[in-house]
């Protein structure tokens, strides 16, 4: 919805000027599929896996990292 839309474009905006390169695309909602199964819980059931050490494990301690920051600083 328009709300939505405007928190997350100004969070983005916030992002970009504190220099943050955001690749994220604000769109309207247009179609949703769910995923198939094989990829629900993919990270959960394939935490080992190369993909998962390699490409999202990293993601997801950036995030911690970046939550744990705020915290820190409010």
């Amino acid at each position: 919805n328009e709300d939505q839309y405007k928190k997350s474009k100004d969070y983005i905006d916030k992002l970009i000027k504190k220099g943050q390169k955001i690749t994220t695309e604000l769109k309207p909602y247009q179609n949703f599929w769910p995923a198939e199964e094989y990829h629900i819980n993919f990270y959960k059931i394939h935490k080992d896996e190369p993909y998962s050490q390699t490409v999202i494990t990293p993601k997801i301690e950036k995030v911690k990292e970046y939550l744990n920051e705020t915290k820190a600083n409010k």
